[in-house]
């Protein structure tokens, strides 16, 4: 079943100025080649011509874009086969950037492709079947907790034990489990499906958010006009849901447009990988960005040997802050540029068997 939540801060942002830039304004450009080949052998409408915008507002500080002479054009096969609010996403990014074009394009982006069921950015895809006994729950809402539940599960488990997991859980309730049957059901009985006893007490705890009539989290129309930051916030009061997993929930299951996650491992490699070749925008960042006392930055591991220099959460928020209002899209560019595996965040039906490989330190609630 599709699901399609409509938001007017999903809608795309194609710059289509013009200008010419000094080439001392854009070091960038001395380090890093476009691959004209792209722009000129290619005839496509969607044209991102250089921007006339010296610069933008973010946080009080003037952040200075990147400009290019040559008009950036994305292969018609590519725009063809993408969702439409991905595709202005990507215009919006490489109006930013058109460093980025090589990255973007090299392979597809299956979870923006264009299929039968989902032809935008912002459509809920779900083979999950809904109980017919949910009761007064809004059904979209109901697809909201389970996919809360499956990330308590998933937690700090590798893929396949996850999954084993999920399938005793939901088998216990005839695979038509409810926030009501697992409030009504013994902990014990939970306990014996494989749950421990803190993801127990997760579970119930998210139950019973989505079974009480004044929670916010039961009515869909809430998350629409809601602040991403509120969101967050009224997520992470769940027990086992803790910042890292209430963002990953906005951006995979609320599809909101403008989330960015310094907190997770996968994006701040992509992040410093990002950097290393643009070196000015990392010195704009440190210009412009005040860290009042420096903090050991914690990275968890398994013992080899790090290629990569790790930033500032502070940095890397004011650079990824250039790309907004498509900070999400941008992120999953910054996993592309960090070999993260995408669809283990992404809790694909096939159950990708693999710990997930992001998560940058453990929050105190995930």
């Amino acid at each position: 079943m599709a699901i399609t939540r409509s938001r007017n801060k999903v809608a795309g942002i194609a710059l289509t100025a013009s200008s010419k830039a000094k080439a001392k304004a854009n070091p960038i450009e001395s380090k890093i080649k476009i691959h004209r080949s792209v722009a000129t052998a290619v005839k496509s409408k969607t044209v991102i011509a250089s921007s006339l915008i010296t610069g933008q507002k973010i946080s009080g500080v003037r952040v200075t874009v990147p400009k290019t002479e040559t008009p950036v054009v994305l292969p018609e096969s590519f725009v063809s086969s993408h969702k439409p609010t991905f595709i202005a996403a990507i215009n919006h990014i490489l109006s930013v950037d058109p460093t980025l074009m090589e990255t973007i394009i090299s392979t597809p982006w299956g979870k923006y492709a264009i299929d039968e069921t989902s032809a935008d950015i912002n459509s809920l895809t779900t083979s999950v079947d809904i109980p017919s006994d949910i009761g007064e729950l809004d059904p979209l809402a109901y697809l909201y907790w389970e996919a809360l539940v499956r990330t308590i599960i998933s937690q700090q488990v590798s893929g396949a034990a996850a999954k084993s997991i999920r399938a005793k859980l939901y088998g216990y309730f005839d695979n038509a489990i409810t926030p009501q049957k697992v409030l009504q059901a013994e902990p014990e009985s939970l306990r014996g499906c494989g749950l421990s006893n803190a993801k127990v007490k997760y579970v119930r705890d998210v139950s019973e958010k989505f079974t009480d009539v004044d929670s916010p989290l039961r009515d869909p129309q809430w998350y629409k006009k809601a602040l991403l930051e509120e969101i967050v916030e009224e997520l992470v009061k769940i027990k086992g849901i803790g910042i890292w997993s209430a963002k990953m929930f906005a951006a995979f299951n609320l599809h909101e447009p403008d989330v960015f996650a310094e907190e997770d491992l996968g994006i701040a490699r992509g992040m410093s990988r990002y950097v290393q070749l643009r070196t000015t925008i990392l010195q704009e960042a440190k210009d412009n960005v005040e860290i009042k006392k420096k903090k050991k930055i914690g990275l968890s591991g398994n013992g080899k040997k790090r290629d990569w220099v790790p930033l500032d959460e502070a940095y890397m928020r004011y650079i990824a802050k250039k790309f907004s209002p498509h900070q999400t899209v941008f992120q999953s560019i910054l996993w592309r540029l960090s070999d993260t595996n995408i669809e283990v965040l992404e809790d694909k039906k096939d159950d990708i068997e693999q710990p997930n490989p992001t998560k940058r330190r453990k929050p105190s609630k995930d």
